[in-house]
């Protein structure tokens, strides 16, 4: 069970509980510079209410569909990564045709690029993802907030179908290996 807080401007309204059962058959290759991946996913959603919000309805729903990912990654880190460049795509359809409740589409793209110059890091970070459908009751959303996306905001705290953003940041390792001070 994954709880998901819903945010109006920086006051949390309420925390749903979502439930997810789910099936899958994948394919895919990996080598040296990442991977591709297609997947045929079959799940159950059921969402519930669990912190606030008296009287809104839970949602049971089918999200049946196919999954395609290509990963690109030459990072030497992934949390703090010094030197590379990686790249995501995504893109999950929902399909009436494979027995989900509604068809939707959900695309995302993310890249990432470091450079280390002595004790400092460099670091360029873009995200853009979108979910559209025709139906107005799509099952999914897109969010942002928290570490590494927005760390002043907290988890999740921006979602909807549409994000974009770009970070800019800049790390300098201090005496023990892992420890980093700066500002995304």
């Amino acid at each position: 069970m994954n709880p998901l807080r819903l945010f109006v401007d920086d006051d949390a309204l309420g925390e749903v509980d979502i439930r997810r059962c789910k099936a899958e058959l994948a394919a895919g290759v990996q080598g040296p510079l990442g991977l591709a991946r297609l997947v045929l996913a079959a799940a159950r959603i059921d969402t519930r209410p669990s912190v606030g919000l008296i009287g809104v309805p839970g949602i049971e729903a089918d999200i049946n569909g196919v999954d395609a990912r290509l990963v690109y990654d030459q990072l030497d880190d992934l949390d703090f990564p010094r030197h590379g460049a990686a790249a995501l795509l995504d893109s999950f359809v929902a399909s009436r045709r494979l027995g989900a409740s509604t068809s939707y589409r959900r695309d995302g793209i993310e890249a990432t690029g470091a450079h280390g110059i002595g004790e400092h890091t460099l670091r360029a970070r873009a995200r853009w993802a979108r979910v559209s459908g025709n139906d107005s009751d799509v099952k999914d959303a897109v969010s942002v907030g928290g570490f590494p996306d927005l760390s002043g905001y907290q988890e999740g705290q921006f979602s909807g179908t549409r994000v974009g953003f770009v970070q800019l940041g800049r790390f300098k390792r201090v005496r023990a290996r892992y420890l980093y001070l700066g500002r995304p």
